[in-house]
């Protein structure tokens, strides 16, 4: 048995699940997701995504006893059980470190040793990175699904671009994807064909209005939704909007954002990091 606790973002949650749902498949093992409603992540599993009926899901919630008492109670209780089955546990920098000295046979090897394995992650811990189609199994609820298409209706017919364009407190992507490398391959997209239009993805109010400035109503965004990934309402609307960069033609991505990049595995697209020259 494989035991995995998806951690962080919704982006390092799929990476987590990708890692175990492959590790399970090839090393002939039952898959157990314990997915947290947390304050970083604010929605349940089944809000957002589909999984394979060979896969057991386990919901908790972990907001703390002030906020939620019985639910943090419950959580604990269930962590604990799931525990007390393995032979062994790691936490996200323990699988991490393993995968990055040893790779996928190296983590094949350590949980070959034992009947069952309990695994927090955020990164990779199998070779999934490099492995076609790997998020397929992932699939979106009706509702996400009909919402991205709502989102990207006014896009129909026309070729569509992506971009992603990082900003608040992602410093990285600050400094090495300015926005003019940004401007610079949108116009070389508009020379491919003028009936281009873009799927914009900001956080910054700025830039999407610098965007604009630009090119007008060729950019497409997701109006009204909700920043907050504290919220229900936020993290579906933040897949939404990974759905939407994923159905483009290819990304125009942010330096060292793992949102860019679970976008182009899921549309199976190429992502193409805007980045300075060093």
């Amino acid at each position: 048995m494989i035991i995995v606790e998806p951690c962080a973002g919704l982006g390092n949650r799929f990476i987590a699940l990708a890692s175990a749902y492959h590790a399970a498949k090839q090393l002939n093992r039952e898959l157990v997701v314990v997915w947290k409603e947390e304050s970083v992540l604010g929605a349940p599993m089944h809000a957002l995504i589909r999984l394979p009926e060979d896969v057991t899901c386990v919901e908790i919630s972990e907001y703390g006893f002030k906020r939620d008492f019985i639910g943090q109670m419950r959580g604990n209780r269930i962590k604990k059980k799931y525990r007390a089955l393995a032979g062994k546990f790691y936490e996200c920098d323990d699988i991490m470190r393993l995968y990055d000295e040893k790779g996928s046979k190296g983590v094949a090897h350590e949980f070959d040793k034992v009947l069952a394995v309990y695994v927090k992650a955020t990164n990779p811990f199998w070779d999934i990175l490099e492995l076609e189609h790997a998020f397929d199994f992932i699939l979106p609820q009706d509702a996400i699904e009909q919402k991205k298409k709502q989102v990207l209706g006014q896009a129909e017919g026309k070729r569509l671009v992506s971009v992603h364009i990082r900003r608040t407190d992602h410093i990285e992507a600050w400094k090495n994807s300015p926005l003019r490398l940004f401007v610079d391959a949108m116009n070389k997209a508009l020379e491919q064909d003028e009936a281009t239009c873009f799927y914009l993805a900001t956080d910054d109010i700025e830039t999407e209005a610098s965007l604009r400035e630009v090119f007008g109503e060729r950019i497409i965004t997701f109006s009204g939704k909700t920043l907050d990934r504290d919220s229900r309402q936020g993290i579906e609307d933040a897949y939404v909007e990974m759905l939407c960069l994923a159905s483009g033609e290819k990304i125009l991505g942010s330096f060292n954002s793992t949102f860019s990049v679970m976008a182009s595995k899921l549309g199976n697209i190429p992502l193409e990091v805007m980045k300075l020259e060093q």
